[in-house]
Formats: C-alpha cells, sequence, structure tokens
C-alpha cells in the first residue's frame, strides 16, 4: 500500500502543477492579447504627473543655442543690426501666433546685448501710459510727453536697441483709436539716427495694419519667420519625451485606411503604424508652429504608467455653429493680440450686456481665454480653425 500511496501522491502533485501551469500561461495569454487591444483602443484616464506635463509647457528661450531653425532669420537680423549703423534703417518682425517671436526676439540680443526690452503683454492704453514704459527702458526723468523723451535722446550721445514687442498693442480699433500708434511711429522715425528700432507684430495684426494704415512702409526690413521644419517637430516630440517608453494608442476616431492597415498586423506592426499616424496627425496640427506642436503633444498624453507614456492623437472639438458678432469679436482679438470688455464695447459699440453674452459663448466653446489681467486672447487651439473661419465667412484673404 505504502508505494502505490507513494506513487500516487507524486501523480497528484505533478497533475496539479501542470494543470496550474496551463492555466498560468493561459492567463498570460490573455493578458498579452489584451494588452495587444488596449494598444488600439484605450480608456482616457488622464491623470498625469506635473513633472511629465511641466516639459510642454509654453516658455521662451533666450539664447541661440536653444531656438530651433531660425538660423537664417537670425542672419538677416544680424546683417538689419550691421545695416542700421551705415543706413539707420528699423526693422519688424513678424509671425503667426505661436510661432516664436518671442524666443527669436530674445535669442537674437547675443548680437546686441544691452538690448532693451519692451514686452507688451497688454494694451498700452495711452500716452501717459506709453511715455512711462520708455522713459523707465531709457532712464529717463521727469518726461511727460513723448517730445521730452525725443529732446533727451538726440541730445545724448548714447545709441541704443530697444526691441518693442506686439506693437499691434498700440491701436484700438475705433475712431481716433489710431492716435497712439501713429505717434510712436513719428517718434521712432525722429529717433531712429540714435536708437535701433525692432518692432514685431502678429501676421494677421500685420495684415490688418497694412491694409488700413500700411503699417510695413514704416519700417525698411520685415522678417517673416517661417513654418519650422517636420523634422525639427518630430525630433522635439522625442526630446521632450526623452526617458519614457512612448506607446501609441488608436485615435478616437480611425479612417478606413487606418483600420485595414491595422487589421492584420502584428503588435509590433501596429506600434509603427500608430507611430507614423501619429506624427502625420501632429504635423498636420502644428503646421511647423512649434507652440501648437507642444500644445498638441501635452493634450496627446492620456496616461502615464512607470516609465510607460500612452499616447493618443489629440482631436480638437468642432467649433460649431458661431454668430456674426461671434465670428467679429474673434477677430477683433486676433487683429490686436489681446482686448479687454472694454476695449470689445468700444469698438463695437454695442450694448455691455449683448458683448458679455458673447463672450461667455465664445468662452464655453473654448475659443477664447482670460487672462490674469482680465485680458482676452486667442485659444492657440483653434488659431488655425478661426483663420479659416475668417477666410470662407469673413472673406479675409489671409494665408
Amino acid at each position: 500500500m505504502f508505494p502505490f500511496a507513494k506513487i500516487s501522491y507524486f501523480s497528484f502533485m505533478k497533475y496539479n502543477f501542470d494543470y496550474f501551469k496551463a492555466r498560468l500561461l493561459n492567463k498570460i495569454g490573455l493578458l498579452q492579447e489584451e494588452h495587444q487591444n488596449s494598444i488600439e483602443e484605450v480608456q482616457e484616464e488622464i491623470n498625469l504627473p506635473i513633472e511629465y506635463t511641466s516639459r510642454f509647457s509654453l516658455y521662451s528661450v533666450q539664447s541661440i543655442e536653444q531656438i530651433l531653425g531660425r538660423e537664417h532669420e537670425l542672419k538677416l537680423l544680424k546683417t538689419a543690426y550691421d545695416n542700421w549703423q551705415i543706413t539707420k534703417d528699423n526693422l519688424l518682425i513678424t509671425g503667426e501666433l505661436g510661432s516664436g517671436v518671442t524666443s527669436f526676439l530674445l535669442s537674437g540680443t547675443a548680437y546686441f546685448p544691452h538690448a532693451k526690452v519692451i514686452e507688451s503683454s497688454t494694451p498700452v492704453s495711452n500716452h501717459k501710459a506709453l511715455v512711462s514704459i520708455l522713459s523707465e527702458k531709457l532712464n529717463i526723468k521727469e518726461a511727460t510727453k513723448l517730445t521730452d523723451i525725443q529732446k533727451h535722446i538726440l541730445s545724448s550721445e548714447e545709441e541704443h536697441v530697444i526691441i518693442f514687442e506686439n506693437i499691434e498693442h498700440l491701436f484700438v480699433r475705433k475712431i481716433h483709436g489710431f492716435t497712439l500708434l501713429e505717434d510712436f511711429l513719428l517718434f521712432m522715425h525722429s529717433t531712429k539716427e540714435k536708437i535701433f528700432w525692432i518692432g514685431s507684430i502678429s501676421s494677421y495684426g500685420l495684415y490688418y495694419l497694412d491694409r488700413v494704415f500700411s503699417l510695413s512702409s514704416n519700417f525698411n526690413h520685415v522678417i517673416h519667420l517661417k513654418p519650422i521644419s517636420q523634422q525639427i517637430i518630430t525630433d522635439l516630440f522625442f526630446k521632450r519625451n526623452e526617458g519614457y517608453e512612448i506607446i501609441y494608442l488608436k485615435p478616437k476616431t480611425p479612417n478606413t485606411n487606418l483600420n485595414n492597415k491595422l487589421k492584420n498586423a502584428s503588435s509590433e506592426e501596429k506600434q509603427t503604424i500608430l507611430k507614423n499616424y501619429y506624427l502625420t496627425k501632429l504635423h498636420d496640427f502644428s503646421n511647423g508652429n512649434i507652440s501648437r506642436a507642444l500644445l498638441f503633444m501635452k493634450n496627446s498624453a492620456i496616461r502615464l504608467v512607470d516609465k510607460n507614456v500612452y499616447i493618443k492623437p489629440f482631436e480638437n472639438t468642432e467649433i460649431g455653429d458661431l454668430s456674426l458678432d461671434e465670428l467679429f469679436i474673434l477677430e477683433a482679438v486676433m487683429q490686436h493680440g489681446a482686448l479687454s470688455q472694454k476695449d470689445i464695447k468700444d469698438i463695437f459699440r454695442n450694448s455691455s450686456k449683448s458683448i458679455r453674452l458673447s463672450i461667455e459663448n465664445l468662452l464655453e466653446k473654448n475659443l477664447i481665454l482670460i487672462s490674469n489681467q482680465k485680458e482676452i486672447t486667442i485659444n492657440l487651439l483653434y488659431h488655425s480653425d478661426l483663420k479659416s473661419l475668417m477666410h470662407s465667412i469673413l472673406n479675409r484673404n489671409f494665408k
């Protein structure tokens, strides 16, 4: 009996080992299959740590070594500065919202390290405010008018480089709303023997001001910032995700072509297909705009597990129907860069209640943002879509 019992015991143990081994392998297979399916379709559970999302923050770089893809424009900037010392010509820099104009200007100060930068993030409301800004930058006391500053500059032997950002903030599109901009341009011309003036303006602001004001004619040189190359955008994506294993997910609304490619592909092949799809969508959305590219990257990351980051191509929500009043408000904000509710009321001369209702609707659609200074700006995520609407509905011939 004892030998028989001993054999039965070991047979029993082997049976159980084989049974549990089969169950375990089957479970692993199911998990692998489940993981493969999750790569294609996964519920969004966006809960990303600040350490990761901060990699995609929009901030201005301040050195030539950090700026990307602007070698040609930087050479033009250096040439313009060299020419000014002979010809005394002013310079205008223009680029699309989010194209990195501020970074370009700040990094360009390597050529003139003592440059004074006027960062006009909000509209300059009147002559007093402008005189105060210029007086502070030039260290001039007791100036009450632009002519006071002009006399001081022309009587001094000192030369300056002044970068005036967002000169579209010097006007409001209303009756007598161009006076401040006109007076600034006259001041700029009268002092260009002693000051190398560099102004910057958004492409849409320049489009408008050139048609009503011929703004470009006040600058002998204009540098247009071109779109960044796709290769730089691609390299930036991998650089910002350095240290993480990227897992590409199937988009919310895949097209038939993508579904067909994924249908019989292996797990590795699916990742290659989804990676190429993601990069195509990234380039289509950003169109060479570095800020829009970073926003797309940030909004595409939906999950972080250990050192794995799950990426699903960001898809904008539909803008939906907009009234003409709302479209005109959006266009005014694009022309000025930023506007307060009071400025909008002054431009359109509508009731405060009507303006507030339109602004609330635009906020609900996430098309505009309101800064800490209560200034209304365009949401960069929708900037390209809004330009298309301006073209198709308002017949604005802006590229």
